[in-house]
């Protein structure tokens, strides 16, 4: 089964510091949907970059890790079928909370001078 992938990647601000970056797997002859992930990225300088929040369906089921509340935070629903609605849910709802969550994770981890 041939698969394609498309990436992409996109700033959510104007400094360049969060990035917004989305893949998608899909069977090149059926179009259907075989997994995804939407990332938020925030780079705090050019050698270290960290995962804020991650929503994914490469495990079998649809998973959100939520790395601005604690790196173990990971919520499962298995009850929630792959789609290509899904992956847009994911994607708009990462773009319209990202400042929060990128706040969030700056105060828990990050010191004052890379904030």
């Amino acid at each position: 089964m041939p698969i394609i992938v498309q990436k992409s990647q996109k700033y959510l601000d104007l400094k360049e510091r969060n990035v917004l970056r989305t893949n998608i797997v899909y069977d090149a002859h059926t179009k259907e949907l075989i997994n995804f992930a939407v990332i938020q990225l925030f780079i705090d300088t050019d050698e270290h970059t960290h995962e804020i929040i991650k929503h994914d369906f490469s495990h079998g089921c649809y998973n959100i890790h939520r790395n601005y509340l604690g790196h173990t935070n990971r919520i499962e629903k298995p009850e929630i079928p792959l789609s290509y609605g899904l992956y847009q849910h994911a994607r708009n709802e990462t773009r319209a909370n990202w400042e929060e969550r990128m706040i969030q994770f700056c105060i828990r981890y990050l010191p004052k001078e890379l904030r």
